[in-house]
């Protein structure tokens, strides 16, 4: 008889220890640089966002000066999503936020699995 096997499904190696950033989201858009995304050796590089506030949060990703709108994807209250960073080296990748109405904070944390 075979022996079973486990297997975790969610794995992910944070870059820096696992320092992230909490971008704050309102009705005007907000964007913040994420730690440990410049100019890293081998892709892919994943980030791992999660909406800790109660209401919709739109987001997208790119180089400095990128703004999100309410037509950028959707991350819905107290969910977390995995993404494949888009090429951004050798520079930071960027992330901006905004909302519909109300606040919210989006956690970021960069690394690599998943």
């Amino acid at each position: 008889m075979a022996e079973s096997i486990s297997i975790d499904a969610f794995s992910f190696d944070p870059f820096e220890g696992g320092r992230g950033k909490l971008l704050a989201c309102t009705t005007s858009s907000a964007s913040t640089v994420i730690p440990g995304t410049q100019a890293q050796p081998s892709p892919p590089i994943r980030i791992l966002v999660t909406n800790v506030g109660s209401v919709v949060a739109y987001m997208r990703m790119g180089q400095s000066g990128v703004v999100a709108t309410t037509d950028c994807l959707a991350i819905l209250p107290g969910v977390t999503v995995s993404f494949t960073v888009p090429p951004v080296a050798p520079t930071s990748l960027y992330v901006a936020g905004i909302t519909e109405a109300g606040s919210t904070k989006l956690q970021i944390t960069a690394g690599r699995g998943i």
